[in-house]
């Protein structure tokens, strides 16, 4: 049995993603725009999942301020792929991309405050 994870890929977004994480962003009703994601992408990276037809279907974005501390944010999943664990895995994917010795924190809203407390 394929699952639904089998036919996905983790990447590292670029300037060619801007509209796609606009899209995403406007899946869950939040309201990233184009100067906003820039800013993201300028200052640390944004990970995520893209579908077999290219569609990014979640995000988190870290940005590592120092050696010593870094942020985790903008934690996005489409609706339609949530429950399969997808905000975990990039989560973790942004947390592997820091040095071991650096402290994470994270921004979240009320609505992803459970994912992280496990």
């Amino acid at each position: 049995m394929i699952s639904i994870q089998d036919h996905l890929e983790i990447c590292r977004f670029d300037k060619s993603d801007i509209q796609g994480l606009i899209d995403l962003s406007e899946s869950v009703g939040w309201d990233y725009d184009r100067s906003e994601i820039v800013t993201v992408l300028e200052s640390g990276a944004i990970y995520g999942h893209k579908n077999v037809t290219g569609t990014i279907v979640s995000s988190a974005a870290i940005i590592t301020y120092n050696s010593y501390i870094a942020s985790i944010g903008m934690v996005i999943v489409n609706p339609s792929y949530r429950g399969i664990g997808l905000a975990k895995e990039v989560t973790k994917r942004c947390m592997d991309s820091t040095a071991q010795h650096t402290k994470v924190m994270l921004i979240s809203t009320d609505e992803g405050k459970p994912l992280y407390e496990r």
